[in-house]
């Protein structure tokens, strides 16, 4: 062959070549990929945003924050304290974990059956602790917070589950109950401010059933939505 022959396209010359133009389609892709998720984050934002003002409509629309014959005092602490647990279950379930699995199975499910007793306990606690707070109310038995519940409930549910569908391969089932949860807790939080009952039958059925069902539900969307396979067949 003779000296002035051109090397082959595959011979280790050309590898120079080669990998620089795979480098430049890796950025070429990263680039066209950025904006995609600024937009799809934009999204999400947008929906977020809506579901809080659409449920604080519906807040106001139901009357809004009434005091009754509670003090100031009962309100805020009451509330505070629901708030507190409230934002704890978010972080909990919302929050990344720090291994790939997320949270560990036991903290979501613990999670899901301590959140409805603590908001339960911290309200009739409370409530027993101020003269009167606590005594029956035979006009309101407890249905009307059972409702109330609930429909503060769906849409930040719903909203949740299908920005995160997909998302939970390892143990979907607890993250939706931990999910479910946290949603309820933060209802409560509404409808605390909105019920100045604190007899412990009219909670049972006005304020725990609720977050119970929500929690049971949200249990039953998450092995449904959260799994990787439903991503895999809503694409």
């Amino acid at each position: 062959m003779s000296p002035n022959t051109t090397p082959p396209r595959d011979s280790p010359d050309s590898g120079g070549s080669s990998g620089a133009g795979g480098a430049q389609l890796v950025a070429a892709a990263s680039q066209v990929g950025a904006p995609r998720r600024v937009q799809v984050l934009g999204v999400e934002a947008i929906l977020v945003l809506a579901c809080v003002v659409a449920t604080f409509l519906l807040f106001v629309g139901w009357g809004g924050m009434r005091m009754g014959p509670r003090p100031w005092s009962l309100v805020l602490v009451t509330a505070a304290g629901t708030s507190i647990i409230a934002a704890s279950a978010g972080w909990l379930a919302l929050a990344p974990g720090r291994s790939k699995p997320g949270r560990p199975r036991g903290w979501l499910i613990a999670a899901a059956l301590l959140v409805p007793v603590a908001c339960f306990g911290w309200k009739l606690g409370w409530s027993a602790a101020f003269d009167g707070m606590s005594l029956d109310w035979p006009a309101r038995s407890g249905w009307r917070c059972f409702r109330f519940s609930l429909l503060l409930a769906a849409l930040p549910l719903g909203t949740l589950f299908y920005l995160r569908r997909g998302s939970d391969p390892f143990h979907p089932r607890a993250s939706g109950a931990a999910v479910g949860a946290a949603v309820g807790s933060f209802a409560a939080v509404l409808v605390d401010l909105w019920c100045p009952v604190g007899y412990a039958y009219h909670l049972l059925l006005g304020h725990l059933l609720p977050l119970a069902i929500i929690t049971v539900t949200a249990t039953w969307l998450g092995g449904r939505v959260l799994s990787q396979g439903y991503s895999t067949r809503s694409t």
